[in-house]
């Protein structure tokens, strides 16, 4: 996801829109092995996607209080694209994300 935002805006846009930055992504990679986190990754290096989208959300909390609900609304949106995209029905470009 951090390589989406260092694209170009051409590449970018051929891909799905994540509203969520690199300040974002570091919280969700601190919280994921942070002990006593209970969204954390387990032992062996897996995490569920509900535990992943939950590590976005708490990610988003510090945000400026304007951007909260669009990041919450777009941290959704990618759970539920990943899923799909596992399923086999990725009609939105999420495997992007997974390859």
């Amino acid at each position: 996801m951090r390589l989406l935002n260092a694209m170009s805006l051409i590449q970018q846009r051929q891909h799905p829109q994540i509203l969520l930055g690199d300040s974002n992504m570091n919280a969700v990679a601190r919280l994921a092995v942070q002990e006593g986190n209970p969204f954390r990754m387990n032992d062996d290096g897996s995490i569920s996607l509900w535990n992943f989208h939950n590590l976005l959300t708490e990610s988003i909390k510090n945000s400026y209080i304007d951007t909260v609900l669009p990041k919450w609304t777009n941290a959704t949106d990618l759970s539920i694209g990943l899923v799909n995209a596992l399923n086999g029905n990725d009609s939105e470009g999420y495997s992007w994300f997974l390859n």
